[in-house]
């Protein structure tokens, strides 16, 4: 999958794909630096302990009702939205582990 994002941010042009690793999962994000469309960034994270794969779609808002006017702005509360997911569910995994 991480290829085909890569091949989408090529083609595209005007696409970010970046990989992180972030509370025990490896995970990469594409974002549409035009803030146009219905999508505007994608992020998956993966947990080869728990074969499991999350994918997360950030799609676009009225402006009226967006928390962000800028990408940079968007950029902030995508990562923290993602981050603080993945922070609580590696807070599940190792709650669910001890009630083995």
């Amino acid at each position: 999958m991480h290829q085909l994002l890569i091949e989408v941010a090529q083609a595209d042009g005007n696409v970010d794909v970046q990989d992180f690793a972030l509370h025990g999962f490896s995970g990469h994000t594409l974002t549409n630096r035009a803030m146009s469309g219905s999508t505007l960034g994608i992020t998956q994270l993966f947990s080869d302990d728990d074969q499991m794969i999350v994918t997360i779609y950030f799609l676009s808002q009225a402006p009226d009702k967006s928390r962000f006017k800028t990408f940079a702005e968007f950029v902030v509360l995508r990562n923290s939205f993602v981050s603080g997911y993945a922070e609580c569910v590696a807070k599940k995994r190792v709650t669910s582990l001890f009630l083995q």
